[in-house]
């Protein structure tokens, strides 16, 4: 089982149906999330992915110019069912052939309330998960100082209170 996640910096820019192309033909995978997609309903990229074998999807619209995931998975391969989604995230259970476990895809806004809400959101399921749990993404957060530029510095704090 293969999957990518791909924060795509908005869907409705001129490369992406050209990158998205090559990413799906390169990466073969079974699932697949674009993250910050920056649109909303109405996107005509359902009926490209579905010539990729994607024929199962779930969608967080984005607020306005902000965010966004779109979900798509091959239910050939997998059996995939969305257990809840919010503004920043889509978790999910996955029972393939071999394995059965949670992930949560993510996209955190880039503001220090909206990333409290989030982390909240993740501890939270947290306490109900006990099978194996992959959580990916863009989580707009460092893990480390070191991988900070001096100005990011003061922000080094919300992953750690997870």
């Amino acid at each position: 089982m293969k999957i990518v996640t791909w924060n795509s910096r908005g869907v409705r820019h001129a490369p992406f149906r050209r990158e998205c192309k090559e990413l799906l033909k390169m990466q073969k995978s079974d699932i697949i999330c674009f993250l910050e997609t920056k649109a909303e309903e109405g996107s005509p990229y359902l009926q490209f992915m579905l010539r990729f074998g994607f024929d199962k999807q779930h969608r967080v619209h984005s607020l306005g110019r902000a965010g966004g995931l779109w979900l798509f998975w091959k239910s050939s391969s997998l059996n995939l069912e969305v257990i809840v989604s919010t503004t920043q995230a889509i978790h999910c259970s996955i029972n393939g052939q071999r394995t059965s476990f949670s992930i949560t895809f993510v996209y955190v806004q880039p503001h220090s309330a909206i990333k409290h809400e989030f982390w909240s959101f993740l501890q939270g399921l947290a306490m109900n998960i006990t099978e194996s749990w992959i959580v990916m993404g863009d989580f707009n957060d460092i893990a480390h100082v070191d991988e900070a530029s001096p100005r990011a510095v003061n922000r080094f704090s919300s992953a750690r209170r997870f």
